[in-house]
């Protein structure tokens, strides 16, 4: 049977213009955490993002380390 596993979502806000799906990946990354997935929220009229982010991790190590 398929195992089932907890979707480990957060929301990353007050982001720089210059912060996109990549910088993000990275940056996580980079301190350790295994980055599954980023949605960064843009604009509908200009596509310019909108200073925030879905992020999603495969670990809820990530989760704890926000939350303490």
């Amino acid at each position: 049977p398929p195992s089932w596993s907890p979707i480990l979502n957060t929301v990353t806000s007050q982001l720089e213009p210059h912060m996109d799906e990549t910088y993000l990946t990275q940056l996580y990354e980079g301190m350790g955490h295994n980055v599954v997935s980023v949605r960064l929220i843009k604009d509908r009229m200009t596509g310019r993002p909108q200073g925030y982010c879905f992020l999603e991790f495969d670990s809820e190590l990530f989760l704890f380390h926000c939350l303490s």
